[in-house]
């Protein structure tokens, strides 16, 4: 799925006037869909320097897959932790 500008500046702005109803709402969303994503980003919000990243973060990436998914009228898969994993080294 590729997003336009204009798709990431809509997500953008629906992150940014989200309320707490929202952010719990899209963070339940996306641990239920990619498990193995929130479990390496969650660890960033150890840090108190990370905390409003981290909630943009799984914010954007919930919409986003929300966004795809109708787009393209198909549910994704949960992707594999191994793959998170590998990924997460290298960006590391």
């Amino acid at each position: 799925m590729r997003y336009t500008v204009a798709d990431i500046k809509l997500i953008k702005k629906m992150v940014n006037y989200s309320n707490i109803d929202d952010e719990i709402c899209l963070s339940k969303s996306l641990h239920k869909k990619q498990p193995h994503f929130c479990k390496i980003i969650d660890q960033v919000k150890i840090d108190s320097r990370c905390l409003e990243a981290h909630l943009f973060c799984t914010l954007f990436c919930s919409l986003a897959i929300d966004h795809a998914e109708r787009v393209t009228e198909e549910d994704f898969p949960s992707f594999p932790e191994e793959l998170f994993h590998d990924t997460a080294y290298m960006v590391a």
